[in-house]
């Protein structure tokens, strides 16, 4: 790219695109490495594989403009338009090559941390039986998860935090270990129960798709379960079902849960009032908004809290 490493980060450069990657080093011995890019050359990242095992756990939202490939040893998976947007696990023990298509906007987290570490914060070892069945099962129908909203607002968190904080070492641990101890219980269900071997790739993908829609800007009036069958082309009792197999609710329970996940951040911020938090969420009647909030949270919209509203003289 034709630039340096300035404070353990790249900025990329304006004549190839924009954005960053960078590297830290966390208190707790984890090490993190974040991208936030847009590229506009067609690109290839590799890794060759070490005899030295680590693990590295990658959360990636990828809007693709053209596609996409991640290979695995000899496993190859291609994505295509309009977006990639998942959760995995994988081992230096292992060959790992990233194809990037020119104008692909990447956000991406990549955790390292070794068998020591595991040992010491998780309890597990490496021969620990979730561990050797997911990177034996190279299957990305196996050991990709895709991104819900839960793993999106804490990869969000992670990538936007300030450098210049004096607390930034300290929010990215926090969020870190909470992405890890979300992933590993996940993981742990999905192996008991085999979950996965029920979806083929392109199931997951066209899911991707569609949880990305329902949640995108909720000022908007959802699409109704046909009108998402018509646009992905697939039939309504099937996308509820695997919607439901892979991100653990029905499409509209986990509309609601994020939108109202959404109304409590945006309350906590201190910016907005109630009114306007429950305007920028769509809903008109903010009567429907507190009752829907007190059903999720047993509490009303103003007693998390709020910008109080100016009075007027």
């Amino acid at each position: 790219m034709g630039t340096e490493v300035n404070g353990e980060a790249i900025s990329i450069p304006p004549s190839i695109g924009e954005g960053f990657v960078r590297a830290v080093t966390l208190p707790n011995g984890l090490n993190i490495c974040l991208t936030d890019n847009f590229v506009k050359d067609d690109m290839r990242i590799q890794r060759m594989r070490i005899d030295r095992s680590f693990y590295v756990l990658g959360m990636d939202e990828i809007r693709i403009a053209q596609k996409l490939t991640y290979i695995t040893d000899k496993d190859s998976l291609t994505n295509y338009p309009p977006i990639f947007a998942g959760v995995y696990l994988n081992s230096t023990l292992l060959d790992n090559t990233v194809i990037s298509s020119r104008n692909n906007h990447s956000r991406s987290v990549r955790v390292i941390f070794d068998t020591a570490w595991m040992m010491k914060y998780l309890g597990l070892h490496k021969d620990d039986e979730v561990l050797r069945k997911y990177i034996s099962l190279k299957s990305r129908r196996f050991t990709l998860e895709p991104m819900d909203e839960g793993y999106r607002s804490l990869m969000n968190a992670i990538i936007d935090a300030d450098p210049a904080s004096p607390l930034y070492a300290t929010i990215l641990e926090n969020r870190v270990m909470m992405v890890i101890e979300r992933f590993f219980s996940r993981l742990s269900e999905l192996v008991k129960k085999h979950k996965a071997f029920h979806l083929n790739n392109d199931d997951v993908f066209l899911l991707m798709e569609v949880e990305k829609t329902m949640v995108d800007d909720f000022s908007r009036t959802p699409p109704t379960i046909d009108e998402l069958s018509r646009k992905f082309s697939v039939g309504s009792s099937k996308l509820k079902r695997q919607f439901k197999q892979v991100y653990g609710l029905p499409i509209y329970e986990y509309y609601q849960k994020y939108r109202m996940e959404k109304a409590k951040d945006l309350l906590l911020s201190g910016e907005f009032t109630v009114k306007e938090v429950g305007y920028r969420l769509g809903y008109q009647n903010l009567s429907n908004f507190a009752q829907a909030f007190r059903k999720e949270y047993g509490i009303l919209p103003s007693e998390v809290g709020g910008k109080t509203p100016e009075m007027d003289i």
